[in-house]
């Protein structure tokens, strides 16, 4: 690819922050112009630099990544943007698409999704800057390609996981500070201790979430689980 595609982090995190960066700058087809952590900034970065993507967080503290969306739309329609958030409810979701999000990652997020949304970023341009007109048949590869969707293709969860429960055990962790232990989610969504154990530590040995020791007063330390990156 002869022009690499030029691409602005906004993250407030700056664990996740570094995570994405590092993953960017190690790709060959893509350029990290720089990050912000406040819209105030971001704005600011972006119609100077003009990158062609926008990774962006919903949660700031000047603001969200909405407003940063509607912004954009106004000011800089031409820039795409990738939603990585920890927002999963249904308004910022459709608000999000409505405002032209080409994908919506949902923290916590595996590497392998994130390099899902990447590559098809990256064949969505391609396919388009190939030819000025497409048949509908290459429109109808081009949507496909770009809709999200929760496991990349040929992706096999290991025996005793399953996509569903996994998909519930990570909304069990939307919340900015929250952590479970394997009985606080078993109550939660219903299914057994063991069950909750086996999919809490399925996640903390994919990096999705990290245990830790609470003793109390009395009886046994309990393992409590939360976000790796909130």
């Amino acid at each position: 690819m002869a022009n690499k595609i030029s691409v602005f982090l906004v993250e407030d995190n700056h664990d996740m922050a570094f995570f994405i960066e590092s993953f960017l700058r190690k790709h060959p087809e893509f350029l990290l112009l720089g990050s912000a952590d406040t819209l105030a900034d971001a704005r600011i970065a972006i119609a100077a630099q003009k990158p062609d993507l926008v990774m962006l967080d919903n949660y700031l503290p000047d603001g969200t990544g909405i407003d940063m969306m509607k912004h954009l739309r106004a000011t800089q329609p031409e820039v795409d943007v990738i939603f990585i958030t920890a927002a999963n409810d249904i308004d910022t979701i459709k608000t999000a698409i409505r405002h032209g999000a080409c994908d919506y990652l949902v923290k916590p997020f595996i590497l392998e999704r994130l390099e899902e949304a990447l590559k098809n970023y990256l064949m969505f341009n391609k396919k388009v800057g190939q030819k000025s007109h497409l048949q509908q048949e290459e429109i109808d590869r081009v949507i496909r390609q770009t809709l999200p969707h929760s496991a990349p293709a040929g992706f096999t969860y290991p025996k005793g996981i399953d996509e569903l429960t996994l998909n519930q055990v990570r909304a069990a962790f939307s919340g900015e500070h929250t952590q479970h232990t394997a009985d606080s989610l078993s109550d939660l969504i219903g299914i057994s201790k063991s069950t909750a154990r086996r999919y809490l530590e399925y996640c903390k040995n994919i990096k999705l979430l990290e245990a830790h020791i609470q003793h109390g007063t009395v009886g046994r330390p309990q393992r409590f689980y939360r976000l790796t990156f909130n």
